[in-house]
């Protein structure tokens, strides 16, 4: 079975994800909708411009979803931090810029490493000079298999 969802976005850019899953297991049908639905919030929260109220009706999501903090900076990372090695004060910088809002470094260092351990990010460098990088996994999509 093979999924795609497209976004033109109001400014005319097309954001796309695709999947190809053999075969469709009950377990793996969960994880697909579970991963569209994370595209689909990452995608509302990083537009410029405000996106219509998905429906209750909606076959994609029947609520909207309230990520942690988290959870919004793991997607953060997948989708917009993914090509290249960063550090917490390039996290930090982004995150800003994206959302409006300023952490502090030792509340990204803490969820970098974390996710660290959690075999989510790679870890390089010395513990003054830290940078990481996404770890690629099969099945996601990252923001480089986008088409923006």
């Amino acid at each position: 079975m093979r999924v795609r969802v497209e976004i033109l976005l109001d400014d005319g850019r097309l954001t796309s994800m695709s999947f190809e899953v053999t075969p469709l297991t009950p377990s793996l049908k969960e994880a697909l909708k579970k991963q569209i639905a994370s595209f689909l919030d990452t995608v509302a929260q990083c537009s410029p411009t405000p996106q219509p109220h998905l429906s209750p009706s909606s076959p994609t999501l029947h609520n909207e979803v309230e990520l942690t903090l988290r959870e919004r900076l793991e997607m953060f990372l997948k989708y917009g931090m993914d090509k290249e090695w960063f550090t917490s004060k390039d996290v930090r910088e982004a995150y800003e810029k994206a959302y409006g809002s300023r952490l502090s470094l030792s509340t990204i260092s803490t969820y970098l490493s974390r996710m660290y351990q959690e075999g989510i990010l790679e870890r390089g460098g010395t513990r003054k000079e830290r940078k990481y990088r996404v770890v690629s996994v099969a099945g996601e999509t990252s923001a480089s298999e986008l088409k923006v």
